[in-house]
């Protein structure tokens, strides 16, 4: 049940997209017919900044945020963390050197987010 569900938020998501696509592509038609972005917004009963935002060349109809990662406490550790893990160090050992370098969650925390991020790459 949950799977079909997913396969229907995921089917509802892209005809969403194509029907934002639809209406940027409707919106540029009309810029170039010499609307302005008042008219355009006003017969589309869009907001002026929806309207700016479909007529800008670089914006995208994919939500950004998307494929954005989050950065936690950990960051600034994680390049270290996998050199480390690499080097043959136990997880307790790697969570004593960054704690001496100013980490201060839970050895099991650290290495859970680690591992899933080493698991979905």
């Amino acid at each position: 049940m949950k799977f079909e569900s997913g396969r229907v938020r995921q089917k509802s998501s892209q005809l969403a997209i194509k029907q934002k696509q639809q209406e940027m592509k409707d919106a540029r038609e009309m810029a170039l017919a010499g609307y302005s972005i008042e008219q355009i917004s006003s017969l589309m009963h869009r907001s002026y900044k929806a309207i700016q935002n479909y007529l800008n060349p670089d914006f995208s109809v994919i939500k950004r945020h998307y494929s954005v990662r989050i950065l936690g406490k950990l960051a600034p550790y994680e390049k270290e963390v996998i050199e480390l893990r690499s080097q043959g160090l136990t997880y307790p050992q790697i969570h004593g050197i960054i704690c001496e370098k100013g980490y201060v969650r839970q050895c099991s925390f650290a290495m859970n987010v680690y591992v899933k991020r080493k698991n979905n790459a």
